[in-house]
Order: C-alpha cells, then structure tokens, then sequence
C-alpha cells in the first residue's frame, strides 16, 4: 500500500472493505460540531515545529494520546495541515458560518479529527470509521485524540501509526518565550519586550486585590506549569493567577489518571523533589512508604515529570500541589511519613546537603535537626557557608535546639558566600574564658568515648573551634 499516494487502506478482515462516504458522518467523527474541539487563534501550537521535526515515516494516522488542556487537538491540526490540507470530508454536515471560522484551521482540517471519548464503546465500528476517513477518496492526514482510554494498539495493528504523548504536547522553557512573543496582544501589552529582556519596569496588569505584578519569565512559568498550555495562558495574562491555573490543571489532570490502579503510587511520589531511578528506588523500599512505587519512565511518560534546563526532572508545582492536596487534607500523618521517607531517599541518592534544602523546603524542622545533628561536620567540611545560609533560614525554636554548643551561632557570623571569614582575635585567646571552648571541651567529656558521628562531630568541632580562637595546645590535645 503506498503511503505517500494517498492509496486506499486495506479493508480489515471480517469488516466488509471501505465504507461509504454516508457512514463516514457517524458518531466519534468531528464533522457535525469540530469547532468547539480546541481555541484557535490563528497559529500553530507553540511545540509544532519541535513535533514535525521529529523523525517519521509516510504515515497518515496520528494518535494523541495527552491530557485536555495542553492542546493535543491543536497539535493534531497542524500535523494534518502539514501532510497537505485535504478537502472536507463530504456530506459531513452543514457548513459553519463565515463568521465562526476565524482561525487557522478551517473544516477541511478539524473534520479530520477523531476524539475518542466521542466514540461511545463500540472499538470495532470506531476502527471501521477510521479506516473509511483513511480511505477517503479526498485523501489526507487524520488524526485520533484522547486520554489514556484510546486504544492505541488495536489502532496501530490496523493502520500505519505515529504517536503523540505529553512530552510532546507540554512546552519548553523556550516554546513558552516563543509563544508569549508571538501573542503579546493577546495576553499582555510589553510582555515581549520583558521576555526579551528590553525593558525592566514593566510592572503588568493589576492582579488580585489592585497589586500590581511583573510579568513572570518563561523558566518562572515553566517551573509551575510543566509547559501545560492552559495553565501558561493564565499565567501569561495573570502573574498573580497561580490558583485560577493550578484549577485548570486539576480537572484535566484527574482525568488523566482516572482510575489507573498505580494512581496511589504516582500521589506519593509527588513528594520528592527531584526524579532519577535511584531516588525512586530509595523511596518504594522506604518502610514509611509501603507501596510498590512508580518507575521514572512511568511519570515521563504521563507527563506528571518535565525535563530542567539542569538536567534533572522534576514535577511542576502546580502539578505537584494537586497531588499531594488529597492527603494533605485528609491524612497529616501520612503527610509527614512521605516527605520524612523522601528526605531519606533523596539523602540516598544526591547527598546530604540537597537532603537538607529539601527538608528546609518542607518545612519538615524534625528532620532538619536530625540531618543537622547527624551530618553536620560533613556539611561544615564540604561547605560551611552554604551551612551558615541553611541555619540563616531556621525558625528561631529549631535554631535554638541545635544551640547547645554555640556552633550555629558561631558558623553563622563567620562565613560568608564564599568561604570561611577568619578574623584573628584582637587580645590574647584565654581558652579558660572562651565560653563556647568550655562548652564544647564539656560536651566531648560527658559524651561516652563510642566511635559514632557524635563523637566525631564533636571532636572535630573543639579541634576547629580552638584552631580558630588560638588555642592552639587545646586544639593538639
């Protein structure tokens, strides 16, 4: 069967060959109401180009397999307009007004369009009316959208087949710049010049409650959408509109994942903060966690984890809130099991100090001073002053339990963000004197003499500390 022909396709064995043009117009065809399908706005979708430059074959069957709101549909009719704009499908109903068509993709395009959730259960006659629009003397591209319910490989066992999934429909940091350049009147007078970096004072639209707000960078709108389309939208027209986009997230995503029975396991996994196989690996056997857990290609592949300009994956904010808001409301406890279990994961797999950021982030103070007691002489060693920024951010009753030695206090005004700030004592050092000496020398004594890190943080601590205020026979002891 040639592809690039535009050649018929085979009938499939035991459905009686092409159907005839009258049955093309059944239900689970756009041809009827294909307008209302997606917002056109008189553009391509903003990851086209990227989708189009991807390598294919000649097929003429696309599958969209992505969650509303990120423009699937949208996709889909700029693929099919790339292969050649056929002729709309005939007889498909009355013709829409002049008026209604406005944008860049007019019936001959959205007729062409299969949704899925339209197509009732019947997959036998569906695959029957996919194959007549194939087979359609017209010629043309024809494209399938849906969730996770449409049956991708009943689909490509009968027809020539390329696929669609989030990734290809969420866009980039960079797609995002592109597209709020391009509809700048659509969204925000000076909203160009501002992702260019041309202009500085640009204050935006007044938000909520009369405040006025600067519009957000691309990577500001990225980190909270993941690049779902919607929710870019309102971000690019409302800096301030972080709710009104995390709700048009949420309905979309909770389709998304419907009644998937791994949808327990992708909620728990929203409490790590950063993705790689080994962190989710620490994080399934953690005894606090008790599910089987979730692979990284899992998430990828739903879209629920975006690639960063660092190379790591992570899962949007917005996306992030959504599921973890479920327990947050119902089960505290089990709130506080899974960010205790992903500090520990995460602590496993990138390090104590991003361990630490984490558990700050979380605002988990338990943990911090448990991390804190336990690593603090690797973090002093590695990097005091990225240790003096992380006592700087500490609410004062989690401060004041790490205190009992003074060192916090002491770290904290002898770093700065680039190193230790040494500064020699302007009299003679009197160790007997030194307050936090004494302390310190007191602390090692009642400590039972066990090779543990206390021990150790304690040792190095006084060695440290009397090297610094001049002490140095103590500090030789």
């Amino acid at each position: 069967m040639s592809r690039s022909a535009g050649g018929s396709v085979p009938a499939r064995s035991g459905r009686g060959g092409t159907a005839p043009a009258g049955q093309q117009r059944e239900s689970g065809l756009l041809p009827g109401a294909p307008l209302e399908l997606f917002d056109d706005p008189g553009s391509a979708h903003p990851a086209l180009d990227r989708f189009l430059s991807l390598p294919s074959g000649e097929e003429r069957l696309l599958i969209v397999r992505a969650p509303m709101g990120t423009g699937g549909p949208w996709l889909a009719a700029g693929w099919i307009a790339a292969g050649g704009v056929p002729e709309a499908v005939p007889d498909a109903g009355p013709a829409p007004s002049a008026d209604s068509v406005t944008g860049l993709y007019g019936p001959e395009v959205r007729s062409r369009i299969v949704v899925w959730d339209q197509a009732g259960t019947d997959l036998d006659a569906f695959i029957d009316r996919v194959g007549a629009l194939l087979d359609d003397p017209h010629g043309g591209r024809v494209a399938v959208v849906g969730g996770f319910e449409i049956p991708v490989n009943e689909l490509v066992a009968a027809f020539p087949t390329r696929l669609a999934g989030p990734t290809d429909v969420l866009l980039t940091e960079g797609e995002i710049e592109a597209y709020a350049a391009r509809e700048q009147d659509r969204y925000r007078p000076g909203l160009q010049a501002h992702v260019r970096g041309e202009a500085t004072g640009h204050r935006g639209l007044a938000g909520a409650g009369g405040l006025a707000s600067k519009p957000l960078t691309p990577l500001q709108i990225h980190v909270r959408t993941g690049g779902w389309l919607r929710a870019v939208r309102i971000l690019l027209t409302d800096p301030l509109g972080s709710r009104t986009a995390r709700l048009a997230i949420m309905s979309s995503l909770m389709r998304w994942l419907g009644s998937r029975p791994d949808r327990d396991m992708i909620e728990t996994a929203a409490f790590l903060p950063e993705f790689t196989e080994e962190t989710l690996e620490a994080f399934r056997v953690h005894p606090l966690v008790g599910l089987p857990g979730v692979a990284l290609s899992g998430l990828q592949e739903l879209g629920l984890v975006v690639p960063c300009t660092d190379g790591q994956w992570r899962m949007p904010t917005l996306v992030r809130e959504i599921l973890q808001a479920s327990l947050t409301d119902t089960d505290p406890q089990r709130v506080r099991e899974l960010t205790e279990a992903a500090v520990d994961a995460t602590t496993a797999d990138a390090g104590v100090e991003a361990t630490v950021e984490t558990a700050v982030r979380k605002r988990s103070w338990r943990r911090v001073t448990e991390l804190l007691h336990d690593h603090w002489i690797d973090l002093y060693l590695k990097n005091a002053p990225a240790l003096a920024r992380i006592l700087e951010r500490l609410p004062r009753h989690v401060l004041g339990g790490l205190e009992g030695t003074g060192l916090a206090s002491r770290l904290v005004t002898s770093t700065r963000p680039t190193g230790m700030d040494y500064r020699p004592s302007l009299t003679p050092p009197d160790y007997a004197r030194d307050e936090l000496a004494q302390r310190l020398r007191a602390r090692i004594t009642a400590t039972p003499l066990v090779a543990n890190r206390t021990t150790v943080t304690y040792g190095i601590a006084d060695m440290a500390h009397c090297r610094l205020s001049g002490h140095y026979t103590e500090a030789a002891e």
